[in-house]
């Protein structure tokens, strides 16, 4: 049985891209499709935080494990390790904005989900972040004169 997870962008500047560890022969490519601009692009990238923190840190992570990186409105792209167990479909359509998760086990699924979903909680009053597919966000009325 395989589970399925799908997660919007919601008023979000969204652009994802799957990258190999330690494969930096498309870094270029990830820059510019993150439209990452000004001087040295994927210099940019590797110098993010998130980035440094990922590939410093020493987890059981093997090399042929993927990395999910994404500009969610930061100036810094976000960078989420993938589990083995888990496959990332990123949607690139104009209308969509998503990614569908698939797994064979609901929690290393739903646990993914949660980890990205984290990234950009959608907030009260816009309705801005990363929501799960059919969830519906109840916004709070803003402040009147």
């Amino acid at each position: 049985m395989i589970f399925v997870r799908e997660l919007q962008y919601e008023g979000v500047g969204f652009k994802a891209y799957m990258l190999q560890k330690n494969d930096f022969s498309d870094l270029e490519e990830v820059a510019k499709k993150l439209e990452l601009k000004g001087v040295g692009p994927v210099m940019r990238l590797m110098d993010s935080p998130s980035f440094q923190k990922f590939f410093s840190s020493k987890d059981a992570v093997s090399d042929t494990s993927k990395i999910l990186v994404s500009k969610i409105g930061f100036s810094n792209p976000s960078i989420t390790f993938i589990p083995a167990t888990v496959r990332v479909q990123v949607l690139t359509n104009r209308k969509s904005k998503s990614i569908i998760i698939f797994g064979s086990k609901l929690e290393v699924v739903s646990k993914f989900a949660a980890e990205v979903r984290r990234l950009k909680i959608p907030e009260r009053y816009k309705g801005k972040g990363i929501l799960y597919a059919g969830e519906v966000i109840s916004l709070k009325e803003g402040k009147r004169k």
